[in-house]
């Protein structure tokens, strides 16, 4: 049995992880992964999450990572989870992964060998290792509470509940997980119709479980709950979208940098049209909550665009004062941070009907325009094309035009 952690351990991992800059968290977050007994550093790792959501870092493969990743929607911390929320405790994982190996020697050796070497970014091995762990992980759960239950701080009497959520999405696990890779594809009709149907046939609880697996990966998620309801779904995929609705959000982290918070802001934008086609008149309840949660990310991207100085105005305004040449790269940089900073602009009218104007954009046009205004110099520096290009790319053609001195025909 593994080693359990020390207080003293968890206290000193738990300083690292905070105080760890992104480069180096990746680095610790590989170390913890691979310690015996980590069970303990739950609580740790849960304060790290959002950043580690963002960095999505490549993270070993193991065989409870492989296990559990077709559930991982459905993990909460233990303090969060509650009997008859169709949840899975996080510190009921290791108990369990532990019965399934000793329950399937050989399996757990294959598994072993599949995932030696490789992390999370490698969705292949994810999916060999899966296509025999997940089915046979269903065959071998325990009938009763396995031996680390009541050591971890699990009742017995939270077994059953918690095995009869698990059986029939790890049964149907590699169809999740294709379905969880298909997400920005809708997914199709033509992968999800067999997947939903086979979770019908199974109940109600499996319908509710493998939405609540699916539709956080899913860009359309309402036709998703949709098609569950015609395959046989009923009521359970209408609740399971309601679920859905009420915990919605755009998540975009401030660490993740303007890019990534743009791209995050544009998804949550087409998601939430296509959630809007889930409001009816017998629904009023789903264009109120669709409503609040427009509000609340057009709120989220205004707040990424009054930050956005620090990863766009400071660096524009070196570049303008620099006396040296910029090379390819930061150019390159200041020009995905200005589209980045512009799509934040339009995501947040798109999103909540504010004006389209942001004070860092038109502060930014402002300062690009008055550099363009200057009589042309050599090569040094920000060139007078990059300042042309940059006014482009937040203004548009016209405002670029203008800038470079052709003013733009009526």
């Amino acid at each position: 049995m593994a080693r359990a952690v020390t207080p003293a351990q968890v206290a000193q991992i738990a300083g690292l992880l905070a105080r760890a800059p992104d480069a180096k968290l990746r680095e610790i977050i590989c170390f913890v992964e691979a310690l015996p007994g980590r069970g303990a550093l739950e609580p740790v790792i849960a304060r790290i999450r959002p950043r580690l959501r963002a960095l999505r870092p490549g993270r070993p493969l193991t065989f409870g990572r492989v296990l559990w990743l077709s559930v991982e929607p459905l993990l909460v911390d233990p303090a969060r989870w509650r009997t008859g929320q169709g949840e899975i405790p996080r510190h009921a994982l290791d108990p369990l992964a532990e019965a399934i190996r000793a329950a399937d020697p050989a399996l757990a050796v294959r598994v072993d060998a599949a995932v030696f070497g490789k992390h999370t970014d490698d969705a292949l091995a994810i999916l060999r290792a899966g296509e025999a762990l997940w089915p046979g992980a269903a065959a071998a759960l325990p009938a009763e509470p396995p031996a680390g239950w009541r050591p971890a701080g699990l009742p017995a009497a939270t077994y059953g509940e918690i095995a009869a959520v698990l059986a029939p999405l790890l049964r149907h696990g590699v169809a999740l997980h294709d379905l969880r890779l298909a997400g920005p594809d809708g997914p199709p009709e033509g992968l999800a119709r067999p997947a939903l149907q086979a979770l019908a046939a199974e109940g109600p609880a499996a319908v509710s479980a493998g939405l609540a697996c699916i539709l956080p990966f899913a860009s359309q998620p309402a036709r998703i709950a949709a098609l569950a309801v015609s395959v046989g779904g009923g009521p359970a995929a209408e609740a399971a979208l309601d679920r859905f609705i009420e915990g919605a959000s755009p998540q975009l982290d401030d660490t993740a940098g303007l890019s990534h918070a743009a791209a995050a802001a544009e998804r949550f934008a087409l998601m939430l049209t296509d959630l809007d086609r889930a409001s009816s008149s017998d629904r009023p309840h789903r264009a109120k909550a669709l409503h609040k949660i427009r509000k609340e990310a057009g709120a989220s991207c205004r707040t990424q665009i009054s930050a956005a100085d620090m990863t766009f105005g400071t660096p524009l305004r070196e570049a303008l004062g620099t006396a040296a040449a910029l090379d390819d790269r930061e150019v390159e940089a200041l020009e995905q941070n200005a589209r980045a900073l512009r799509s934040l602009v339009e995501t947040a009218h798109a999103l909540d009907g504010g004006g389209r104007s942001a004070q860092p954009l038109e502060a930014a046009l402002a300062t690009l325009r008055a550099r363009a205004a200057r009589p042309a110099g050599g090569a040094a520096g920000f060139t007078r094309a990059d300042t042309v290009r940059l006014i482009e790319i937040l203004g548009g053609p016209d405002a670029a035009e203008q800038a470079a001195g052709r003013p733009h025909a009526a």
